[in-house]
């Protein structure tokens, strides 16, 4: 029968190794100690051949050891181990076996920590070549082969799956899993032997731009051969990880700041030398943002969460290049997280609200429309500008939750502004990429339609040319669905991005909405002018209404009237009115919309009436 090691017939002997190497090659199980900086100072013959290693390997790190994977984990939980006494038991999978392994503190006689040792138990006990050799031979038939074959499998399968559930299955590189308790355990580290620690946050400049134009297949080519370099730019000891989408993290543990600065520099040189895919030559920089335990920040989330604000400063001061976190970005890195708290429990307690934007016909001022916008009024900080809490519920993941909610808001009010007897315009809904990303989007919209018992022609959805080109396979098949049921469908900020005129002849789409950076400038830039109306003639080419947004004066209306816009939106006609507000404006509004809610357009080209459900 197997017996675990007595820590007690180790923690009071001096001559520690003579008395493990006693135990764990009397038992022939692996046995391995660690001193108090995890290097390695002993290990058996049984150990060397389990974990393939040499005696050349003693003294060394275990970072730098040439472990399995199941070992990445190993460190932090010495650490705890040696924090707190005792022993520790876990379960590991070893080539294929599963094994019983206990991690325990080592003490010296007056109780100093001396460090760790590792012992595993069950399926890995040593025979010597004298005990091997008089085994009796077994005869192996073709059934027991295809079992061992099917064992062999299953194990594999198992640990790849063991693998994914800490590592990136792009790169290979550990994941935001692994990242946490690999940052841990550099922390606690750093603070028994007072040194620091630096969290580089990387961020891939104009990768989406590529992502969009060439595919997510030479986007994935691309970051593998990102993770490549980067590692070359970090030390053995330190850890790359990769976030997710073209977010790397490093982790640098024991360094100076001049250790830092090099490795950032590295990283910067590194990734901006040209990317080698199909024979083409692509340009991709890299913005790097850093925070360094214990100046910026003592534990997990507050390192990783000011070196994404130094990150985005780098970005801000022109990509391709490092910027350390400073004193003034914490205040804003604080102000922002609390305001990620806020609105957290603003959207769960169900407090964000609508408002409604009329679109008007330009010919005869008549509102043929609206956009629903969402609004934030926190009880403390008042209205909260939504250029700044909807870049917060994007980095929060709150998106999906926030347009949900809009989408059961605008349903329920046209539901009952129905029930008093209005003819309801048609209300345009802006929808998020990561909602477009859900496969289950076509799905909740309809079951939030039948919920509310309203037209589907009684919404139009807004995608901007980014959020189309996502995924634009996906997004098609989403679109073409909910065409079926009568949803419409318009572009926002039409020009700014970067769609194909061949897939918007593809997409159901009945109107182009001109971004308002066109409209700002265009009484005075003649370049903003032309492209204004090359957008109209393009969207007038594509059989669809054109509506200008952000129209602030009666020179850009007037222009928009020449060059044959249909529609205008903007502070001119109406500012985002509350629902109340909104049936008011409607009541009023000079040639108020029939019950059939059409009119007719003059114009020299035949263009479909403003479209307009009830």
């Amino acid at each position: 029968m197997n017996k675990a090691i007595d820590p007690s017939c180790v923690t009071v002997l001096p001559d520690i190794n003579l008395s493990i190497d006693h135990i764990g090659n009397h038992f022939g199980f692996p046995v391995a100690v660690f001193d108090q900086h995890l290097h390695l100072r002993y290990i058996n013959e049984t150990a060397l051949r389990v974990f393939d290693l040499t005696s050349a390997h003693t003294d060394q790190h275990i970072s730098t050891l040439p472990l399995p994977r199941w070992f990445d984990d190993m460190a932090v939980l010495f650490d705890v181990v040696m924090a707190n006494g005792g022993v520790e038991v876990l379960s590991l999978l070893i080539n294929g076996q599963r094994c019983r392994a206990e991690v325990t503190s080592l003490r010296g006689p007056q109780g100093e920590n001396q460090g760790i040792m590792l012992a595993v138990f069950d399926h890995l006990r040593h025979e010597s070549p004298d005990q091997a050799s008089a085994t009796a031979p077994v005869q192996i038939d073709e059934a027991d082969e295809a079992d061992e074959a099917d064992e062999a499998a299953s194990n594999s399968e198992l640990e790849r799956i063991e693998f994914l559930a800490t590592h990136d299955d792009l790169t290979g590189l550990p994941n935001r899993n692994l990242l946490g308790d690999r940052l841990k355990h550099a922390i606690s580290q750093a603070r028994r032997t007072k040194q620091k620690v630096a969290v580089l946050f990387i961020d891939l400049d104009n990768f989406k731009e590529i992502n969009d134009t060439l595919g997510h297949a030479i986007g994935d080519r691309i970051l593998k051969q990102a993770a490549t370099r980067l590692l070359r730019c970090v030390r053995d000891a330190d850890t790359l990880s990769r976030m997710g989408g073209d977010e790397f993290i490093a982790v640098l543990g024991s360094v100076t700041l001049q250790d830092v600065v090099r490795v950032a520099n590295r990283i910067v040189s590194t990734m901006a030398a040209t990317f080698s895919i199909n024979n083409s030559k692509l340009n991709i920089s890299a913005s790097v943002g850093i925070a360094v335990f214990p100046e910026d920040g003592n534990d997990n989330a507050s390192l990783l969460g000011v070196a994404d604000s130094a990150m985005y400063l780098a970005k801000q001061y022109g990509r391709n290049q490092y910027q350390f976190f400073a004193s003034e970005m914490k205040a804003k890195a604080l102000q922002r997280n609390q305001l990620e708290t806020d609105l957290r429990a603003a959207v769960k307690a169900g407090h964000l609200r609508m408002v409604y934007q009329p679109k008007v016909d330009i010919a005869s001022g008549q509102i043929v429309g609206a956009e629903a916008l969402v609004r934030w009024t926190d009880f403390i900080l008042g209205d909260v500008p939504p250029s700044c809490f909807l870049s917060i519920a994007e980095s929060g993941g709150l998106m999906v939750a926030i347009g949900t909610q809009v989408f059961e808001q605008v349903l329920a009010q046209i539901a009952r502004w129905r029930e008093r007897g209005m003819v309801v315009p048609c209300i345009a809904i802006n929808v998020s990429v990561h909602q477009l990303r859900d496969v289950d989007f076509v799905t909740k919209i309809t079951a939030m339609i039948r919920h509310a018992k309203v037209p589907a022609n009684s919404i139009s959805i807004d995608l901007t040319e980014n959020a189309l080109m996502d995924r634009i396979d996906q997004v098609l098949e989403h679109l073409l669905q909910l065409e079926k049921i009568g949803v419409n469908f318009s572009i926002d900020d039409f020009g700014t991005g970067y769609s194909s005129l061949a897939y918007l002849r593809k997409l159901p789409i009945r109107e182009l909405k001109v971004d308002r950076s066109f409209i700002d400038g265009m009484a005075s830039q003649s370049d903003l002018r032309s492209i204004t109306r090359t957008a109209i003639e393009m969207g007038h080419a594509l059989g669809v209404h054109v509506v200008a947004v952000g129209v602030e004066t009666a020179e850009q209306l007037e222009l928009l009237r020449d060059d044959g816009c249909d529609g205008a939106q903007g502070f001119l006609f109406y500012e985002p009115l509350a629902p109340n507000d909104f049936v008011l404006a409607l009541e009023s509004n000079p040639g108020r919309m029939s019950a059939a809610g059409t009119i007719a357009i003059p114009g020299n080209y035949d263009r479909p009436a403003p479209f307009v459900c009830q």
